[in-house]
């Protein structure tokens, strides 16, 4: 981690002062230990060799640490920020990438929050900010990470009593200033908005049906032949004889022929795409080799569509 230099301190007021307003030889304090700060200075000019940005430093000796300053200041300062939201009867809207499914959510992070509540003891863990709903039921919880990520028991805590995640990584104290910003978009979030599966309780995923139109391998005929992508399947591609009944009716409704074929290769008979004029079947293989890769390429035009959600626990790879 960079070297963290302190930007903030409080005037004898109690009044948050940046770097850039303080005045040398008035007297700040920190906002965590309470004890006196250093205003420093620099006198070199920007490109200076040995020039330092300005910044409040602790005396001599003293074990508070900017890290734990930034910590502490921005978790406040976020706290006060949603109980404002709250309060005033706004929204924030957030987004986040799934961890899940991969995709990129949005939503409002106090929809169902009713109070904000800092260093809440759960017994098992104190997360940094705690979301309680009018229930006082606790929703979600806010973690701020400078040098230490939750840890494991933690994490797993949140998982087995179903309290959302939401983690907000900081380098500097320049995400103070760029509050908003950073709780508008947090580095991890443990929610998936998609329906889950019934059968294993995770999320599904997203799909889009790809439809290729392209020339017959053997009569150079135009054609059209369809797959399916998504990033969280192992396999990466889902071809025709891993369908489900939707996605084989979708493709078919679009101008795909999609038959069962045998192959003399896998000695089975299972659904693909063919030629409907002169009947050749396009196996998993040459599907990618010679159908998607090269509409990755831009050689084949192809449209997605939407073809639903599913569970790899719906779908037969056999």
């Amino acid at each position: 981690m960079q070297d963290i230099k302190i930007t903030y301190s409080e005037d004898l007021n109690g009044n948050l002062v940046h770097i850039d307003s303080a005045i040398k030889g008035s007297r700040y304090i920190c906002p965590t230990c309470r004890k006196i700060m250093s205003v420093r200075i620099s006198r070199l000019q920007i490109g200076e060799k040995y020039f330092r940005r300005p910044h409040y430093a602790h005396q001599k000796n003293s074990n508070c640490s900017p890290e734990t300053v930034l910590h502490n200041l921005f978790k406040t300062k976020v706290a006060e920020y949603i109980q404002t939201k709250i309060d005033n009867k706004n929204n924030i809207n957030f987004s986040w990438d799934c961890e899940y499914c991969k995709d990129t959510h949005s939503g409002n992070l106090i929809k169902k929050i009713n109070s904000v509540k800092l260093e809440y003891y759960l017994g098992e863990c104190t997360p940094d900010i705690a979301l309680f709903d009018k229930d006082n039921n606790i929703i979600a919880v806010i973690e701020v990470v400078v040098t230490h990520k939750p840890e494991e028991k933690t994490l797993l805590y949140y998982k087995e009593h179903n309290i959302i995640l939401i983690q907000i990584d900081l380098a500097s104290f320049d995400d103070i200033d760029n509050l908003e910003v950073r709780l508008l978009k947090p580095n991890i979030v443990t929610l998936c908005v998609n329906p889950k599966c019934t059968k294993c309780g995770c999320p599904k995923l997203k799909l889009e049906l790809n439809i290729i139109s392209a020339n017959c391998y053997r009569c150079h005929k135009e054609m059209k032949v369809a797959s399916i992508y998504n990033s969280r399947y192992e396999i990466g591609h889902v071809y025709p004889e891993s369908f489900l009944p939707s996605e084989l009716e979708l493709a078919r409704q679009s101008g795909v022929i999609i038959k069962q074929s045998y192959s003399k290769t896998k000695h089975k008979s299972y659904n693909a795409n063919v030629c409907p004029h002169c009947n050749a079947f396009i196996g998993s293989y040459f599907l990618f080799e010679d159908y998607i890769v090269p509409s990755v390429y831009g050689d084949y035009d192809h449209v997605t569509l939407n073809a639903g959600y599913t569970c790899l626990c719906d779908r037969d790879f056999t």
